[in-house]
């Protein structure tokens, strides 16, 4: 059995399965990957930070006002968000957030100086398939802190971590201003995510060597 969260290994082995793996999500390479920016894109796509997800009741709400309060450049997209926030004093202004398809998705992240990556608490979530989506366009991530994440980029050089919404803030606003800094992590991230099997053909290669 192979368990997409490290917290489900201890209840498939509870529940009767003999062998059980970590295995994590990844990016596919001929879907995400960096994109050339025209004018038109650039103007539909720039942002501070995009937050590509779903609506979740736990905290992402309040998070994201706080960011907007502050002055950043906010993108938002993904489901679950237009029942929530349609007459919300802050955030109506993103209604109608719409959903990302193909090519769309790339640009959103190629047009944002950086994306930001939550969890889902419902799911028990330490990482996301963002995770691994993102660092692949060359887009500077700053990912709420899990050590499990620590394990997959390291911290400062591949990825910026954040504990609660003041370091957030703080963080996001550096790396703004600072853009050689952010590029040479959004770099960083890219090839480590390149070099990692992190892409769907690592990951396939690793269920191939265990179940062989």
């Amino acid at each position: 059995v192979f368990s997409y969260r490290p917290s489900n290994i201890e209840q498939y082995k509870f529940y009767g399965a003999k062998k059980v793996y970590l295995l994590p999500p990844w990016f596919v390479k001929s879907l995400n990957h960096p994109v050339e920016m025209t004018p038109k894109k650039t103007e539909e796509y720039k942002s501070d930070i995009v937050f590509i997800g779903h609506y979740e009741n736990d905290g992402r709400i309040n998070l994201i006002k706080s960011l907007v309060k502050e002055g950043l450049n906010i993108s938002l997209y993904g489901p679950e968000w237009n029942s929530v926030i349609k007459k919300d004093r802050i955030l109506g202004k993103f209604y109608p957030v719409k959903y990302l398809y193909d090519q769309e998705y790339n640009y959103a992240l190629c047009g944002s100086k950086m994306a930001l990556i939550l969890y889902s608490s419902l799911n028990n979530d330490v990482y996301t398939r963002r995770c691994f989506e993102i660092p692949a366009t060359k887009t500077m991530m700053i990912a709420k802190k899990s050590k499990e994440m620590l394990k997959l980029f390291k911290e400062d050089e591949e990825c910026i971590y954040f504990d609660d919404v003041d370091e957030l803030i703080e963080k996001a606003k550096y790396f703004i201003d600072n853009n050689l800094e952010r590029e040479r992590i959004a770099s960083n991230g890219y090839h480590r995510a390149m070099n990692s099997d992190y892409d769907v053909i690592g990951r396939a290669k690793y269920v191939l060597n265990k179940v062989g």
